[in-house]
């Protein structure tokens, strides 16, 4: 649809183990452990990529052995790498652990390469965010990286991926500027002050904290859709669940390329669920035949009946 969208964000190597019986902690578990490219925003990109976006990354990425798999893999599904920072040190690594259900009961993320994106390296990225029709950023950026970007991002509309509660607070400064957020109830109550059980009183409140939409996750309990004068909830449907790691970056990148591609909210809701399901039934972080074609058609599978 020729929409060129920047990400900005981690990139790392996913190393997921999954156990094989009921899981125990503090016990070694049988199972299997997996290796794969990963990073909030280099998922996202990869995403937006096999959607039909044209996508630019911006990150940095270790010159180790790590390093080359990740930018290998990410330049095939066809990410423009072009202006990534290959840095000496040694690739993020993202080290998670699935119970037996696939469900994540820890995990450790290492990301000090992401601090050689400065403030400086941002603004010398300045014509290539100026050129975007949108741009993501995920929260693993350092202040001085994130208030660098929205001093130059001029009128390009930005969404942002909140990554974690501890990495939420970054944002806040900047909410007013900020065209989409994606958090789960936990980041929304970090972002807004607000630590309520009503998801309706969290996305309200972003709203009147000057964010145009907001998406909050709440599990199981599914997705709860504010802005343009629109608030709606979508129910979770029921997928066999086998891998939740990247399940958020594919809602994400869908929901983002919806804006584009979809004709109302609940359609663009569903749309970015289709595409998170997809993951979640996939061993992979990221669903290896992902497309815009392939997530309509599992929107149509889960929803046939409405």
């Amino acid at each position: 649809m020729g929409k060129r969208i920047v990400v900005i964000g981690g990139a790392n190597l996913d190393l997921v183990g999954r156990s094989r019986v009921a899981y125990r902690p503090a016990d070694s578990n049988p199972g299997y452990v997996k290796m794969s490219p990963g990073g909030v925003g280099r998922n996202i990109a990869e995403n937006l990529a096999r959607l039909g976006a044209e996508v630019v990354f911006l990150s940095a990425i270790g010159q180790d052995p790590q390093g080359q798999l990740v930018a290998q893999a990410t330049k095939a599904a066809g990410v423009n790498l072009e202006h990534v920072l290959r840095t000496d040190c040694g690739t993020s690594t993202y080290l998670c652990i699935l119970d037996e259900k696939g469900e994540m009961v820890g995990a450790i993320n290492e990301m000090e390469p992401i601090e050689a994106v400065t403030a400086e390296v941002i603004r010398g990225w300045e014509a290539i965010i100026a050129s975007a029709d949108l741009c993501v950023i995920d929260l693993n950026l350092s202040e001085p990286a994130i208030e660098a970007f929205f001093s130059i991002k001029g009128e390009v509309p930005v969404f942002v991926d909140p990554v974690s509660c501890a990495k939420a607070e970054k944002i806040k400064p900047f909410l007013s500027r900020v065209a989409g957020i994606k958090p789960n109830r936990l980041e929304a109550g970090v972002l807004t002050g607000v630590y309520s059980d009503d998801p309706m009183v969290l996305g309200e409140t972003l709203l009147d904290l000057g964010v145009d939409e907001v998406v909050l996750s709440d599990g199981g309990n599914g997705v709860y859709c504010f802005g343009d004068n629109q608030k709606l909830h979508c129910p979770v449907k029921p997928v066999e669940v086998v891998n939740v790691t990247g399940a958020g970056d594919a809602f994400m990148a869908a929901w983002v390329w919806s804006l584009f591609s979809r004709e109302d909210w609940m359609m663009r809701c569903r749309f970015a669920m289709a595409a998170s399901a997809l993951t979640i039934e996939s061993e992979e972080t990221i669903y290896p035949a992902l497309s815009f074609e392939a997530v309509l058609k599992r929107e149509r599978e889960l929803w046939d009946d409405e």
